[in-house]
């Protein structure tokens, strides 16, 4: 039976650290590195679904962009 993507026995959920207009990024508990998934330039508060790209977990991972979310808005020059 196909399982639903947001099944939380699969997903791990994290917080991002730094959101900019192209990625958000946050440290994964598993590996302890930096990941970074696309943001399509939405600065505001909300849970993004992302399948893994850790070498040490296959899951999917539940990213939350909150108020301690750090914004990094560029400025073209």
């Amino acid at each position: 039976m196909f399982k639903d993507f947001l099944d939380d026995d699969d997903n791990t959920h994290v917080e991002a650290s730094v959101i900019d207009q192209i990625h958000f990024f946050f440290d994964c508990p598993f590996c302890k590195g930096r990941h970074q998934h696309g943001s399509c330039g939405d600065f505001n508060n909300r849970v993004e679904s992302r399948s893994s790209h850790c070498q040490k977990w296959r899951g999917n991972f539940e990213i939350h962009i909150t108020d301690n979310t750090k914004r990094e808005i560029w400025v073209k020059k």
